[in-house]
């Protein structure tokens, strides 16, 4: 009797955090509006149906739970009829009912670890109402088109290409040399969200030392693509292709060293001179930049 006790106690607890996130959000919508929405108890009663219906399914009758399911599932969607205007229960709400429901009977499973993260997943999406709708008014057609892009590129037509050599020696594999382009997609809209994040330049200079320590070649490639839309960034992409080839020496240096470390007092000055070059670039980049604020062209 106590560990069903505690484990009702742990499903309605479970419920009422999940109610207490939606309660606070719909109060953050429209705080003078007469409440009717599903909020604390009933999110708490949700999971406690839940547990007692996989209780009784368990114990006596099997389909109690799909009952309960079938029910609760049918008067969300009668109230949401019901109240068309000003809906109290919907689509998200529906959904977060369900899972609560299901929260109980992982409870009574025992599953507890998995019903703990489940409950805090679904507190997450609940309370990131406003600033996902906040976020998403701020998209552009360009926003959309980038990222329809990069979805194709990488999840319609890499699973598409064939992972196989072709040719002498098997030499050429489709599957590899497509890796290539989903890599410079990659760091082209890498470069894209950084951009609308940061601002122009310092996402554009961000993407570029990320991308040295991935692909030097890559990051060269996606900006000089990226220069062809955005001409008036060109001086910061020639920045960043620079500190990437710059970053990119470092990287391969370390990797060396790790490989065999007696290298490091033969190659650190050849690559400390190689280096040098972008270095004293960025310098006298930022130099300019910091004289002439919003006039700036890197001296190419």
């Amino acid at each position: 009797m106590d560990n069903v006790l505690q484990s009702l106690i742990v499903s309605a607890s479970l419920g009422a955090l999940i109610g207490l996130i939606r309660q606070w959000a719909e109060q953050q919508d429209s705080p003078e509006s007469e409440p009717n929405y599903a909020g604390l108890r009933t999110f708490m009663l949700w999971a406690l149906i839940g547990y007692t219906s996989a209780y009784i399914s368990a114990l006596h009758q099997s389909a109690t739970f799909l009952l309960a399911i079938a029910l609760v599932g049918g008067h969300i969607f009668l109230q949401g009829l019901r109240d068309k205007q000003n809906a109290g229960i919907g689509l998200t709400t529906g959904a977060a009912a369900l899972i609560t429901l299901f929260l109980g009977a992982l409870v009574y499973w025992q599953h507890l670890l998995f019903a703990v993260m489940l409950a805090a997943l679904t507190m997450l999406v609940i309370g990131l109402k406003q600033f996902s709708h906040s976020w998403t008014r701020g998209f552009t057609k360009e926003d959309i088109h980038s990222t329809l892009r990069f979805v194709a590129v990488t999840g319609v037509i890499l699973p598409l290409v064939p992972n196989q050599g072709y040719g002498p020696y098997a030499a050429i594999n489709p599957y590899s040399l497509w890796w290539m382009v989903v890599l410079i997609s990659g760091l082209g809209f890498a470069g894209y969200i950084l951009m609308r994040w940061l601002g122009a330049n310092a996402g554009v200079i961000l993407t570029g030392l990320v991308g040295g320590l991935a692909s030097s070649t890559a990051t060269t490639l996606a900006f000089s693509r990226e220069s062809k839309t955005y001409p008036e960034l060109s001086s910061s992409f020639a920045l960043a292709i620079v500190m990437a080839c710059t970053i990119m020496l470092a990287r391969v240096l370390v990797l060396l060293v790790l490989i065999y470390p007696d290298l490091l007092n033969a190659l650190w000055l050849p690559f400390t001179l190689m280096a040098l070059p972008g270095v004293l670039y960025a310098l006298t980049a930022q130099l300019f930049k910091k004289a002439s604020p919003g006039q700036w062209r890197c001296p190419i």
